[in-house]
């Protein structure tokens, strides 16, 4: 299971990037209702002490909205779903003596009850995700497969947001640069392959060194160099577009990885930065060498991302070889 950075303590709703995650959820709940023909739908949060409305579709027939809260000892549907990490139904709840205590049912007159666990991105139950009705039901596997689905698309945005969040930490990040450092490279390169492999986009990858990094600490100090780093750095992300992953891998080499729309992408996002770079007045003068390899995304596995890595290295390197000739 994947590290969880996202505060597993606190309501999700009070986190400062749930801008990229409450709005996908907002539409995955609204149609997993419509799909079951049910007037309510849910994503509930466990905490200590309560459970919280996160996501509730939007119907007039929905006594609930978000940010509900209703005590964590109250014998509620979404409680023993969460007790007990797995699924519930219950199709016939006025009947249930179980239930006759449940406010869900002897106040707001629910019968039909949905839900399966949600869970965090450390395989820790966050809540659930449900559908609910005020009418007795018989669901088949269709209502249980697509409540199912829907959960799992729920869990994968929760997922990505962690992702997002452990890029931005430290960890992965190059203090000098501000770019994503090796370690986050392969991380963010992981996203970078699912989105290629659903768009069958071709990969790209180019390996960059700065040329004669060394002798310019040594005639004009390391201050100069850092800032030989800093500018090249910058002139890459303003150079790339900002879904391609840029990266320092260390030293004078950086690595930027892209989904490619054509041939020519590639070389004129390279021209692009010499272009950029011969526009700057900075001293000493600013120039790198660089290789890149294309691969078809079916291809990547074949030959592994380390390879490709190697391919444009190499390419690279017969770049600065040619220069000293």
């Amino acid at each position: 299971m994947a590290e969880c950075l996202i505060p597993t303590k606190q309501w999700i709703s009070g986190h400062d990037k749930d801008d990229l995650l409450l709005p996908t959820w907002q539409r995955l709940v609204n149609l997993m209702a419509e799909l079951c023909d049910t007037p309510a739908g849910f994503i509930v949060q466990a905490g200590n002490d309560k459970y919280k409305v996160i996501i509730a579709n939007q119907s007039v027939e929905n006594p609930y909205q978000a940010e509900a809260t209703i005590d964590a000892d109250v014998n509620i549907f979404c409680k023993k779903v969460v007790e007990h990490d797995c699924l519930l139904y219950v199709g016939n709840a006025t009947e249930c003596a179980i239930w006759q205590d449940n406010p869900e049912v002897s106040q707001d007159g629910f019968n039909t009850y949905l839900g399966y666990p949600l869970h965090w991105p450390d395989g820790s139950v966050f809540g659930t995700i449900c559908v609910m009705d005020f009418r007795k039901t018989q669901y088949g596997d269709k209502y249980h497969t697509l409540v199912e689905h829907f959960r799992d698309m729920a869990e994968r945005e929760l997922e990505l947001l962690n992702k997002n969040i452990l890029l931005e930490s430290v960890a992965f990040h190059d203090h000098l640069t501000t770019l994503v450092n090796r370690k986050g490279f392969f991380f963010a390169a992981e996203q970078l392959l699912k989105s290629a492999k659903r768009t069958q986009a071709a990969i790209c990858i180019c390996y960059f060194d700065i040329d004669n990094l060394k002798p310019i600490n040594d005639n004009y100090g390391h201050q100069a160099g850092d800032l030989v780093l800093k500018t090249f750095a910058e002139s890459l992300k303003h150079s790339f577009r900002e879904v391609d992953i840029v990266s320092r891998f260390g030293g004078d080499e950086f690595v930027v990885m892209c989904q490619e729309s054509n041939q020519t992408f590639m070389p004129n996002m390279i021209e692009r930065l010499r272009q950029r770079i011969a526009t700057q007045s900075f001293q000493p003068t600013i120039s790198f060498s660089c290789g890149y390899t294309s691969i078809a995304i079916d291809d990547v596995n074949d030959m592994g991302l380390d390879y490709l890595i190697k391919l444009a290295d190499d390419e690279m390197y017969k770049e600065k070889g040619k220069k000293k000739q």
